[in-house]
């Protein structure tokens, strides 16, 4: 006999993600990296003994400035022309620099500590807090958010993380991400480890071949790879498919042939990034549903948004100047998310409209 109930149709949401979304947790961008890995030479310059000749190597560059217009504080343009004269060509000094970037990226990315004895009158505004970085709170509520997760506890004292009901869930979501570090999945590890949240529900790297499995996980696609894995593209010119993260761009370009929603958020869009264009435009070709683009992105002279401009003609498109700060607080709990023993992390989309419709009309 057929079944007469309805699943619940879920548009998807894909979420692609640039070094502006993790850095007002103090990761650095490429503009500061090289300042920000001094720093961290200087405090422990035994641990970080390799810095020494990464250092001595970017000097040596600076002859190119008495020729060329050339910034030696960015660690991408460093790389690129280092990669280009064969100073990165051979296996010891990618190496070098492979592990210069992972310990600069770990050494910031924030650590999440339990917290004991949690106000149980208060348990819905501590739960977060498991850093002292004021903005970490609201990257672990939106980590719940995209993984459709409430949080509830019981007369012990014990909390329990689990993923809303089909009726209660706002959208699909999945996200992209450009970076190299671990927030995400340390925001969920945290739950896991500290709440008795189920590790089945967190984030899926693979192109599950059911589609029905497909469906029912939340994806996390890494483009340039992983502190984690140790398995990164470094941040050059010449930002070719390395083999070894093929996986991760073969998902991407399923999430984004089956979007409903894009959302760019963070990123720059620079010049020298064609390749985030191509992958882009080689999704929509197969993609027969898609209903909005949203970028957000800190623009200070306007170049960010003529570039998206130059690229997206789609009328359902926006572009917001704004920090990712803004749109991360206005995500975090309300008093419309919880009852009195839980917390229902289901209101995104009804922030991202709110965020979204203010700010282009503002």
């Amino acid at each position: 006999m057929a079944s007469n109930i309805k699943t619940k149709k879920l548009d998807n949401v894909v979420y692609l993600l640039g070094a502006g979304f993790s850095a007002p947790l103090g990761i650095p961008v490429m503009s500061n990296f090289l300042e920000k890995s001094k720093d961290m030479f200087a405090v422990a310059p035994d641990q970080y003994a390799n810095f020494e000749r990464v250092f001595t190597t970017i000097n040596k560059m600076s002859k190119s400035k008495n020729y060329f217009n050339s910034n030696l504080f960015n660690i991408e343009e460093i790389l690129s022309i280092l990669e280009m004269s064969e100073e990165l060509g051979n296996e010891e000094e990618k190496s070098l620099f492979k592990n210069y970037i992972i310990d600069v990226v770990q050494y910031y990315t924030p650590k999440l500590i339990k917290r004991d004895n949690i106000n149980p009158w208060n348990w819905k505004s501590e739960i977060f807090l498991s850093t002292d970085n004021e903005f970490n709170p609201y990257y672990s509520y939106f980590v719940g958010s995209l993984l459709n997760l409430s949080i509830s506890t019981n007369s012990k004292g014990d909390f329990f993380f689990n993923q809303l009901g089909e009726k209660r869930q706002p959208a699909r979501y999945s996200a992209i991400t450009l970076n190299y570090d671990m927030i995400l999945e340390n925001c969920f590890s945290y739950y896991v480890d500290n709440y008795h949240a189920n590790n089945t529900i967190g984030f899926s790297n693979k192109t599950e071949k059911s589609q029905e499995q497909f469906l029912q996980n939340t994806h996390l696609a890494k483009l340039h790879g992983s502190v984690d894995t140790k398995m990164i593209v470094p941040p050059t010119w010449n930002k070719g498919l390395y083999e070894d993260i093929k996986p991760a761009w073969q998902l991407a370009g399923k999430l984004l042939t089956e979007a409903n929603h894009i959302r760019i958020i963070g990123y720059s869009l620079p010049v020298a990034d064609a390749y985030i264009k191509y992958l882009l435009k080689a999704a929509i070709i197969r993609c027969d549903y898609l209903k909005s683009i949203d970028v957000l992105c800190l623009d200070r002279d306007g170049s960010v948004k003529d570039r998206y401009d130059e690229l997206i003609c789609y009328p359902n498109y926006r572009f917001i100047n704004s920090d990712i700060k803004d749109y991360l607080l206005m995500n975090g709990p309300s008093d419309g998310d919880f009852d009195d023993n839980s917390i229902y992390m289901d209101n995104l989309e009804t922030v991202h409209k709110a965020f979204f419709d203010h700010n282009v009309h503002s």
